[in-house]
């Protein structure tokens, strides 16, 4: 979909055979064991994946929006908002490029500001959503900012939630409030959920391949009382406008059955009423994750000492530019991705 209508690409030398076979070696790579132990090894492939997505699905689908009539309205690069399905869903569009050959126009992020969606009746309830936000709360200048931070979780490794959470409020302006709120259990977040304008976590996450709707965030209770996708669901939330999800697989659906529907942990925002999720699609190592939060934010900075929640998808795509800039691996920034409006 352009603006001016529908347009057709045809996808040539692809079939479900070779995307089952790079989907099943996709999901090798970004196993968070192979990434521990053999990065160098799944980074190669990694590159490899992305560039058999270039050639054969993205580089077309570019060359098609660069011919369209354009409506950017001043941003240097157009959004696109990808709605993949079936098998195509599990792979990070965002990331390919031509990695045998990187030269700059080469890569779906040289040419786009990348969004997903899991359907355009989604996008523009979560548009019609943030219109709403902030045409109203935005005005009373209450704003709160959700700091969660999980830095030991029963039964999983320690993470450095600290130490992300005090760059983050480093880089928050100074008229929100930020206070962390560290080692909660389920029922506490759900509370602060239905108050606050920004949402951020950071701790553990983990995806359930027999049930999504089942896949959590890993706070204090998390084996009484999860904080599951299902909890989600049925949460009040009220104002909140941005969700960042700085956890493992909050982006990931390991059933094929079920990847159409978005039934994820950045699903479960979206659904619980939150337009805008920064979420990751595997593992991303500690020092990666505080560094990306504390650009992000910075970039969100209108300069007026406020968030201009409506760059979501440009702060994080300005983010990538600097890893990219700075010689980090795509296996590591090709993790993140922004979704809704």
């Amino acid at each position: 979909m352009v603006p001016c209508g529908l347009r057709r690409v045809e996808l040539e030398g692809i079939d479900m055979d070779v995307v089952l076979r790079y989907r099943n070696l996709f999901l090798k790579v970004v196993d968070a064991k192979v990434l521990e132990s053999h990065f160098a090894w799944a980074g190669k492939m990694f590159e490899n994946i992305m560039t058999f997505l270039w050639k054969k699905v993205a580089s077309p689908i570019m060359d098609a929006i660069a011919s369209a009539p354009s409506q950017r309205r001043g941003l240097k690069k157009p959004r696109v908002f990808w709605l993949s399905t079936s098998l195509t869903s599990f792979f990070p569009i965002h990331a390919a490029g031509d990695y045998d050959d990187p030269q700059p126009g080469r890569f779906v992020h040289d040419r786009v500001v990348s969004s997903y969606t899991p359907s355009v009746q989604v996008l523009k309830h979560m548009r019609t959503l943030f219109d709403k936000f902030e045409g109203t709360a935005s005005h009373t200048g209450d704003t709160e900012a959700l700091l969660v931070g999980m830095r030991s979780t029963p039964g999983r490794t320690d993470l450095r939630a600290d130490v992300e959470l005090d760059v983050i409020r480093a880089s928050l302006p100074s008229t929100m409030s930020n206070e962390p709120l560290m080692e909660p259990k389920s029922d506490q977040v759900l509370l602060k959920l239905s108050t606050c304008t920004l949402v951020h976590f950071a701790c553990h996450g983990v995806s359930n391949g027999e049930d999504p709707s089942l896949s959590k965030l890993l706070l204090q209770d998390w084996k009484r009382n999860p904080f599951t996708v299902r909890k989600l669901i049925s949460a009040k939330v009220h104002n909140c406008r941005l969700a960042y999800l700085s956890a493992c697989e909050t982006m990931s659906v390991k059933d094929a059955r079920t990847h159409d529907e978005g039934i994820h942990l950045a699903g479960g925002f979206h659904m619980a009423g939150i337009p805008q999720v920064i979420s990751t699609s595997w593992s991303v190592d500690d020092d990666v994750s505080a560094a990306v939060a504390s650009m992000f934010y910075s970039f969100l900075d209108n300069g007026e000492d406020q968030l201009d929640f409506k760059g979501a998808a440009i702060a994080l795509d300005n983010v990538v530019q600097i890893l990219r800039d700075q010689g980090v691996h795509a296996l590591l920034w090709g993790a993140y991705v922004h979704s809704g409006v």
